[in-house]
């Protein structure tokens, strides 16, 4: 019969963790793991090499070598973590407005945290929206540009042999 527990391989790997950190604290901290002689030698559990073959995350200075859809997918990345950074500055203020109730400039500052949100929210909206704009462009006049160069590059040739015409139409001629 199946086991239908589900999360059962979730747990396993909980205690495996565990059972390693409890070694590293033993161990006084080092690095590899404290074995015991009873027990058979084999690496812990999180510590495998894995042969990445991804780049490095790209600095400020790498963006301008990037290609053009790498360049949009990480703007789309760091324009996420804007909005959910603005998303929490923005629940914070809101509380605080929802807070202001009793005092003589209540409503004026009620306002003007209404004000500052809109604000805050369209020029991001409006920032990310220009960004995205631009390297999307930058991506259709480069897509242009390359129709343009294989048109050309075929359209550079404009003279045919009689020759090559006559082999070309001999299937229509005979």
């Amino acid at each position: 019969m199946v086991n239908r527990r589900l999360g059962k391989s979730v747990r396993n790997v909980q205690k495996k963790k565990l059972k390693i950190s409890k070694r590293l604290l033993a161990s006084g901290g080092r690095s590899e793991p404290v074995h015991d002689d009873d027990e058979e030698h084999r690496p812990a559990v999180g510590n495998k090499k894995r042969n990445s073959k991804k780049a490095p995350a790209a600095s400020s200075k790498d963006k301008k070598n990037l290609s053009l859809p790498k360049q949009r997918s990480e703007t789309l990345k760091r324009q996420a973590t804007e909005r959910m950074v603005l998303k929490e500055h923005l629940r914070e203020l809101k509380e605080r407005r929802l807070r202001t109730r009793k005092g003589p400039d209540a409503k004026t500052e009620r306002r003007e945290l209404g004000k500052y949100i809109k604000q805050l929210e369209t020029e991001q909206k409006q920032n990310h929206s220009k960004e995205l704009g631009d390297i999307e462009h930058q991506i259709k006049v480069g897509k242009k540009k390359a129709a343009l160069a294989g048109f050309e590059g075929a359209a550079g040739r404009d003279e045919v042999s009689e020759q090559e015409l006559k082999d070309m139409f001999s299937h229509l001629v005979a």
